[in-house]
């Protein structure tokens, strides 16, 4: 048992180990530190503690990429066995579940600790900048680690008992946001209901909500992590933080071996319905569907309907919820106030909600536009269809325009009220930049999903994330140069020229690659 327990971990650690792109990985991570501490020691004159400051960076960058690696990593480890259906193999090779949670979900582990393990050469160089202790870099990398086990645990007992990838990863997302945000959840709840006077300040429940936020705050990464750095070591509590992420992990991991042999064994779980009810749905949506599918003469841009869209379910269940959403927000602006407080404009408010909702819904889209034919290899039968890959690539777009028709009517009802808003989108640089932001985010997703089949969505974020942090001091010289020397140019002129010419850039890049998918797989 022991054997088949260790067997998969040990190969695929020795795979990550063999990898040459994880060692470029590590290397890229090492130069990426360096142009930091660099930057960091070249604004040294006019920043006090520098080492402080360079490394306060860093651990906040560590949060969000160890965040996005419980998403894109660790949720899809036991999941895609799953959907390809190899997960029995894996039992009759003599690998017992907890063998085959510890080689997905290790491996992956071994290649995150090891990025972790790159940066402590660089914390001791930040020790050397001054204003940071060695003590204090150490207990943030602790306590860095410690977190990276428990997204991970919590990404592989996510991913034991949900049926899809995507499932899993929403589910990892929302679990670790809503654990980084809990305190200012409870306390701003609290806050609310006594607001409304639903309780009084001095209730036994808000006095439990503020206990449960204060014990949550020191369990907090983000928190632990400033009291580090703005407190002794010894002061922070570090150790009872670590211990805790630990146990917890511990706990996740025995839970997921639990579902894993509950599944494999043929008892089934949560994300197993009941056949006979499942069978009758199958059958009565295939008579809809295929009473429907004869109106439609586009079967691609049907296709993104229904799989990217959800199809005619999600569609009306927008339609009646979006005004649904309209008129709980104008009654909550006219009564209580509490979750609109700062917010005088009524159609303002909804503009911006439902901007941020096409945002995200889009990005979904992006991730799953290409991305899903690839991973699953249908894009081989895909680009073998009787069209051209530019009109594959354009029904796609309007399947997926279709599916997000409800959420742009909205955001065209609320902004046809505030006329405003279309012309500062128009005339202001700063509104203008954020729109052609996301749509170069949208392009870069898309273009991610055509060279890894899952987690492009994580990978473009990190991206960003990285390329942000790295480029700043270059974009904030300039932006003082162009405010010194540039004066008479538009700010907007300049946007559009920079927005458009990247935006195309993208483009061209898509398709380049989809043009070398067709010609290979095709």
């Amino acid at each position: 048992m022991f054997h088949g327990v260790t067997a998969l971990l040990h190969r695929a650690v020795r795979e990550a180990a063999l990898k040459r792109r994880h060692h470029l990985l590590r290397l890229a991570t090492a130069f990426f530190l360096l142009v930091l501490l660099v930057t960091a020691h070249s604004r040294s004159s006019t920043w006090g503690a520098p080492g402080l400051y360079y490394f306060a960076r860093v651990s906040t960058l560590n949060v969000v990429l160890v965040t996005l690696a419980g998403i894109g990593l660790f949720a899809p480890c036991i999941v895609e066995e799953r959907e390809q259906g190899t997960l029995p193999l894996l039992l009759l090779a003599g690998i017992d579940p907890l063998g085959v949670i510890l080689g997905k979900a290790g491996g992956r582990l071994f290649v995150g600790l090891t990025l972790l393990a790159v940066q402590i050469p660089f914390g001791a160089l930040a020790v050397a900048l001054g204003g940071l202790l060695l003590d204090q870099a150490l207990a943030a990398y602790a306590v860095l680690a410690a977190y990276l086990l428990l997204a991970a645990a919590w990404g592989t007992a996510v991913s034991a008992m949900t049926a899809r990838s995507a499932t899993a990863s929403l589910l990892t997302a929302v679990g670790l946001i809503v654990f980084l945000g809990s305190p200012w959840l409870l306390m701003t709840s609290a806050s609310g209901f006594v607001g409304v006077g639903w309780v009084s300040s001095g209730s036994a429940f808000v006095k439990a909500m503020h206990g449960a936020a204060e014990w949550l705050e020191g369990r907090n990464v983000v928190l632990v992590l400033q009291h580090i750095l703005n407190a002794s070591a010894a002061a922070s509590g570090w150790r009872q933080t670590a211990g805790s992420y630990v146990f917890t992990a511990a706990v996740l991991l025995g839970i997921s071996w639990w579902l894993l042999r509950k599944d494999v064994y043929g008892e089934g779980w949560l994300w197993r319905k009941d056949r006979a009810s499942r069978t009758r749905s199958r059958e009565v949506s295939a008579m809809v569907n295929k009473a429907v599918d004869a109106m439609w003469v586009s079967p691609v841009m049907w296709k993104e309907f229904r799989v990217l869209g959800g199809g005619w379910k999600v569609f009306v269940t927008k339609c009646v919820l979006y005004p649904l959403l309209f008129a709980g927000f104008h009654w909550e602006m006219q009564t209580y106030r509490s979750l609109t407080r700062g917010f005088h404009d009524y159609w303002e408010l909804m503009f911006l909600i439902f901007s941020a909702m096409v945002a995200l819904e889009w990005l979904f889209y992006a991730a799953r536009l290409f991305g899903d034919e690839l991973g699953s290899g249908g894009w081989s039968v895909t680009s073998t269809l009787p069209m051209s890959l530019g009109r594959v690539a354009f029904e796609k777009l309007l399947g997926c325009l279709w599916a997000g028709t409800p959420t742009l009517v909205a955001v065209a009802v609320a902004g046809s009220q505030i006329s405003t808003e279309w012309k500062r989108l128009v005339t202001d640089a700063n509104r203008l930049s954020v729109l052609f932001a996301v749509l170069l985010f949208w392009h870069l997703v898309v273009l991610t999903s055509l060279y890894v089949r899952r987690g492009s969505l994580v990978l473009s974020t990190a991206i960003v994330v990285l390329a942000g942090t790295l480029l700043f001091p270059l974009l904030l010289s300039a932006a003082t140069t162009f405010a010194a020397y540039g004066g008479d140019v538009e700010p907007v002129a300049a946007v559009l020229y920079c927005g458009i010419s990247l935006t195309v850039l993208l483009q061209f890049c898509i398709w380049t690659r989809l043009r070398y998918l067709a010609a290979v797989e095709g």
